[in-house]
């Protein structure tokens, strides 16, 4: 008997949508920039540093997805064109006619116990699509995935659904 996995998964909770990882990545790696502002004083030998602002926190990961081991068709094929398609779409705004519709989707990163409904913005998708079938079907792929902290869930909660609407995770 073998083990179960748990995937990790992106929600988009605006739309009610998620993707559980096909395969989870092999390692995601983090970045955090801090703006340390440097003072002089007079006479000092060296300068002093002051907590001056905090940059974004960023996580990149690689996605591999194959059509033929995890059985995922399109139109009755084996294709992964629906699932590119749907990493893809995090990288656009959702078209509409108010400031609040061209703001970029905040997604919730869930992986393990460090990132449980994280939420993000998508910065940057980028596709490898690396195998086909004979008549050009896309069979493996692999998403490169770069995502930055979003304001905490509750007021990117409070932004991002109609009042009467809640979600549980």
């Amino acid at each position: 008997m073998s083990p179960t996995v748990t995937k990790g998964r992106i929600t988009i909770p605006g739309r009610m949508e998620h993707r559980n990882f096909l395969i989870n990545p092999r390692e995601i790696e983090a970045s955090k920039t801090t703006g340390w502002e440097v003072g002089q004083l007079p006479g000092a030998s060296h300068p002093i540093y002051q907590y001056g602002a905090g940059g974004e926190r960023t996580w990149s990961l690689t996605l591999y997805l194959d059509a033929i081991q995890n059985r995922i068709f399109y139109n009755g094929q084996l294709d992964l064109t629906y699932e590119i398609n749907w990493y893809r779409s995090l990288g656009y705004p959702v078209v509409g006619s108010t400031a609040e519709s061209v703001a970029p989707p905040v997604v919730l990163f869930t992986f393990g116990l460090m990132f449980q409904t994280t939420p993000c913005v998508v910065k940057s998708v980028k596709e490898t699509l690396n195998y086909f079938s004979p008549d050009l079907r896309i069979l493996r792929a692999k998403i490169d995935l770069t995502m930055g902290e979003a304001p905490p869930w509750g007021q990117v909660r409070d932004n991002l659904l109609p009042p009467d609407m809640e979600i549980e995770l």
